[in-house]
């Protein structure tokens, strides 16, 4: 503290670059809320090194000052209900930094989207089962040894008629169960069906 008293201290560097974009359905158009936004330098011998972050906002926008480099690589990935945010290799691109240049914007990025899963709850008669909790979950193997059941989406509920929809939120699973759980006449049931990607067909849960 003593020896910097009444100085200055100077440092040479150049000012950053500002790089914005957005990220929308590529079949609905509509922007994509949360997905997770990645830059790192291109040239950097790691790029997983110096790496910086941010997410879309509501109406699908994102925008980040990152120092400035030859070269910018930008990744879109994530988890959103509804949208194929895993295959990171679909959802990047490279962004050339001219040396007069401050501001940046790259292509949207358009996110395929997934068809939601749905179907009906029935008790054992055949009856529409409504108001009854619907949850999805899949298998995922963290190590060779343990298996984690983890949501393929938001729970839902079924309607007057039983019926229900939800969207998943990735695309790559290979197994998963639907579970719909309600109380009758005071008695707490549940039933469940396996399912394998891709579903094309409604579900029937007793």
């Amino acid at each position: 503290g003593e020896i910097n008293k009444s100085r200055y201290l100077k440092f040479k560097g150049r000012d950053g670059v500002s790089v914005r974009g957005k990220v929308i359905g590529k079949t609905d158009r509509r922007p994509v809320e949360d997905a997770h936004i990645r830059v790192a330098k291109k040239d950097s011998p790691n790029a997983n090194v110096v790496t910086w972050f941010t997410k879309t906002d509501p109406l699908g926008n994102w925008s980040i000052v990152v120092p400035r480099a030859n070269s910018l690589q930008v990744v879109c990935s994530g988890q959103v209900e509804g949208y194929d945010l895993q295959s990171v290799q679909e959802y990047q691109t490279i962004a050339e930094v001219a040396d007069q240049v401050t501001e940046i914007t790259v292509p949207a990025f358009e996110i395929k989207q997934l068809l939601p899963l749905s179907g009906r709850g029935l008790d054992e008669n055949g009856k529409a089962v409504p108001g009854a909790l619907v949850a999805s979950t899949y298998g995922r193997w963290l190590t060779k040894d343990f298996l984690r059941f983890v949501p393929l989406g938001s729970s839902t509920k079924s309607n007057s008629n039983g019926n229900f929809t939800f969207n998943t939120n990735r695309s790559n699973w290979e197994e998963g169960f639907v579970r719909v759980e309600a109380t009758i006449d005071g008695v707490r049931c549940g039933g469940r069906v396996r399912i394998t990607e891709p579903v094309n067909e409604a579900l029937e849960i007793h």
